[in-house]
């Protein structure tokens, strides 16, 4: 029987430590079922169906040609998602072959006992009666069993992010009851170099992996958020209140979601704020000034001058003491004005 994979994860002071990778690869915890949620089987499919036409078409269901499949789709894997969670769904090709070798005629029965793939089988959106000794029907087979067990987590990210952290939700508890019992992690005290205990994990099961987050997301009540600007899950680690991620922005891969998201509500607060807008543009006009001219002190004196009398408006305007119109009023007599009176 093909032996399966393992890879071996640390968890010290709230992070996971990756071991098999050439950079330390950490996350903290809840990223690893973030990742798990995005994963697209449309994208896994498309990687599936280049590897079958250009290597493993018509190939017989042999324990040679499952490890040849998992080495091609992990090269396929690895361009689009992190290192372990591509390892790991690779392996979850060989664990199903593993389990085909061993029940043979029994597969079928064995696979309905997995909550909501009995339902997709009765539904007819899933066929496995014939899956015989052919390749491409047997990974068919397993992305079924993939979508069919990471969906509902998919859900339960869904149900977290909203808050619901009472508990779980009802459509969820089988799945997550059968993966405790059936996905087996290997569990250590070592100590660091610092004497401190630090927790070490092997697993060589995705799905073993993702119930270990979701139970550390509930136990130390970690918070989910929809980014205010890509729209992805994340998990905010410095302040609660935080509306960004920190992936590279769609809008301009050079930027954060964080720097990009700030500076373009700074931008829609100018656009939106009259007095805003009229301060910034004769605080750019007179610093332009003074840069053109640095030999000509006084124009320097009075940008100086005019950022001293607008900071003291505005301090004026939160205790109360002014407003913003009138404010706005001044702002309009020192405009196009060379120096301030």
């Amino acid at each position: 029987m093909t032996e399966l994979p393992t890879i071996i994860f640390h968890w010290h002071e709230n992070k996971y430590y990756f071991q098999f990778v050439e950079k330390q690869d950490v996350k903290n915890i809840g990223e690893i079922a973030i990742e798990i949620s995005e994963i697209s089987m449309e994208d896994i499919l498309t990687m599936v169906e280049k590897i079958e036409d250009e290597y493993l078409s018509d190939e017989d269901l042999t324990e040679e040609n499952i490890m040849l499949f998992s080495k091609l789709i992990f090269k396929e894997l690895i361009n689009k998602y992190s290192f372990h969670i591509s390892f790991l769904i690779k392996n979850m090709f060989i664990s199903f072959f593993n389990v085909f070798e061993y029940y043979q005629d029994n597969f079928l029965d064995e696979m309905i006992k997995i909550p909501d793939i009995k339902n997709l089988i009765d539904s007819g959106k899933l066929k496995i009666l014939d899956v015989g000794k052919n390749l491409t029907t047997f990974i068919s087979v397993v992305l079924y069993f993939i979508d069919g067990q990471i969906l509902p987590f998919k859900q339960y990210i869904e149900f977290l992010c909203l808050d619901n952290k009472a508990g779980t939700p009802e459509d969820i508890k089988p799945l997550i009851n059968y993966l405790s019992e059936t996905e087996r992690m290997e569990y250590k005290i070592i100590m660091s170099e610092n004497n401190e205990f630090i927790e070490k994990y092997t697993t060589g099961s995705i799905l073993a992996l993702l119930v270990f987050d979701l139970c550390n997301i509930m136990k130390n009540e970690v918070l989910i958020k929809h980014c205010a600007n890509c729209d992805k899950y994340f998990t905010p680690q410095k302040r609660s209140d935080a509306i960004y991620c920190d992936r590279p922005s769609p809008q301009d891969n050079s930027m954060t979601c964080k720097d990009y998201g700030t500076k373009k509500l700074w931008y829609d607060r100018l656009k939106d704020n009259k007095s805003a807008k009229l301060y910034r543009n004769i605080y750019s006009a007179k610093q332009a000034l003074a840069k053109r001219n640095p030999d000509i002190k006084q124009h320097q004196d009075d940008f100086d001058e005019y950022k001293i009398k607008s900071a003291q408006f505005k301090k004026d305007i939160k205790t109360g003491l002014k407003t913003d119109e009138e404010f706005i009023t001044w702002l309009k007599s020192v405009r196009g004005k060379r120096y301030l009176d």
